[in-house]
């Protein structure tokens, strides 16, 4: 009997079998239930039990991270954007908004009036945010950004214009763009970035606030360090190393969006002297490791079909994260791999073991 609570799917790296072959696989696996490949007389290329668990993990741990992150970008919007179309006050009377952050006010707009603005705004949102903050250390700061003014309130507290200098204008910034441009949503920007205290990468996102129709008045946006997400699942890799004696084992991730380059996130690996011989990301869709050009197309028709998955299982409602696995010579060595993509962001998460 085939189980209906499937939560991995194996997929051959050669592609989907035929129908009309003999003891052939579905080629169509939704929209009503996803079978398993194996159950079904199939041999994929599969990787093993824990490394199925171990990638679930993974999976699990990075999109709850990026979620997170996201409905708080999202909900703080919807509460500024209330407040400014309602008759009603938009700040906590408890709240003690000057503790709790600090506005930079670039040098071509009134200091004064820029911060009497914001408390009169953004204090909704004050202690709400240090709460947050607290419980999720992948968060180094969120921002509100004023519109008409190019003002910006940081929490934590930050001295700004130490950090900023004086006359930077982020509204010519790519975070302003998105947001006004995929409104209502939540916008992801298109590569990550080195944090300004140097100690990691970041990805931003950001949700436009309207007053009214049409007028963009805010911006809240903030930054998510993917370099911790990445140290705390180190772990797990431990773990799986030593439970299962793997000769080998690399871990990377990266954002790819549709039509820009790959953007990394985050690596491990057990051996760092192999890790460093295959390990090469570039500004072209067509090379992101150093391996030989017949490993390299296995790599890129693995991805694919696990980018084509996460677009397909996204319209779907699916128990678990779904990946796609193949056997690729890596160096020296055949590794079995295993990838997801998460839909929004679009990471993909690489594990490979031998």
């Amino acid at each position: 009997m085939i189980s209906r609570d499937f939560r991995f799917l194996n997929v051959m790296t050669q592609g989907y079998p035929s129908r009309t072959s003999a003891g052939a696989c579905f080629d169509q696996i939704f929209p009503i239930v996803i079978f398993s490949i194996s159950v079904l007389g199939c041999n994929p290329e599969r990787v093993s039990k824990h490394q199925q668990e171990l990638h679930t993990q993974v999976h699990q741990f990075y999109e709850s991270a990026f979620n997170e992150f996201q409905n708080e970008i999202g909900d703080s919007a919807q509460k500024i954007e209330r407040c400014i179309n309602s008759k009603k006050e938009c700040f906590s009377p408890n709240s003690n908004a000057d503790e709790l952050s600090s506005v930079y006010v670039p040098e071509f707009s009134k200091k004064s009036a820029a911060v009497a603005a914001f408390k009169s705004v953004s204090r909704t949102l004050e202690t709400h945010w240090e709460d947050f903050l607290k419980r999720h250390p992948y968060v180094s700061w969120l921002y509100i950004l004023d519109a008409n003014t190019g003002s910006l309130r940081i929490s934590p507290a930050t001295p700004t214009e130490l950090t900023f200098g004086k006359s930077i204008d982020f509204r010519t910034f790519e975070f302003f763009a998105s947001a006004q441009q995929d409104y209502p949503r939540v916008s992801w920007q298109k590569k990550t970035k080195e944090d300004i205290s140097g100690t990691g990468l970041i990805l931003m996102a950001s949700k436009a606030v309207k007053k009214g129709r049409n007028e963009i008045s805010h911006v809240i946006s903030g930054d998510l360090k993917v370099s911790s997400i990445a140290k705390s699942v180190q772990p797990l890799f431990d773990e799986f190393v030593s439970k299962t004696r793997a000769k080998g084992f690399h871990f990377f991730a990266y954002l790819k969006p549709d039509n820009h380059f790959r953007s990394p996130i985050s690596e491990y690996a057990s051996d760092q002297a192999e890790w460093l011989s295959l390990r090469s990301f570039s500004n072209s869709d067509s090379e992101f490791l150093h391996v030989s050009p017949m490993a390299q197309a296995k790599l890129l028709s693995i991805e694919e079909k696990a980018r084509a998955l996460s677009a397909r299982i996204s319209k779907q409602t699916v128990r678990g994260p779904v990946f796609v696995t193949g056997r690729v010579q890596l160096g020296q060595h055949p590794y079995h791999c295993s990838v997801s993509q998460l839909p929004n962001p679009q990471v993909i998460l690489w594990i490979c073991a031998r």
